[in-house]
């Protein structure tokens, strides 16, 4: 299994979603057909709970990445 999924959301969004794992970490990095990097970003990520209990746990969400594609 992979250690996340993409889902386009539209035509400038992405959604990323991690399997059983909570990264502080992460770099986005945006890249042309022949895997040039046009732009990349470093980010901390600061995770909330937005569902299930204290106790047992629950999904957990990371406010918006921005991350903007020159010429985009």
């Amino acid at each position: 299994m992979a250690p996340f999924y993409a889902e386009q959301v539209d035509a400038d969004t992405w959604r990323f979603t991690v399997n059983l794992s909570s990264p502080g970490h992460v770099t986005a990095k945006a890249l042309t057909a022949t895997g040039v990097v046009l732009i990349e970003k470093e980010a901390n990520l600061e995770w909330k709970r937005v569902g299930g209990s204290a106790q047992c746990g629950g999904p957990s969400e990371v406010p918006p990445i921005e991350l903007v594609v020159p010429g985009g």
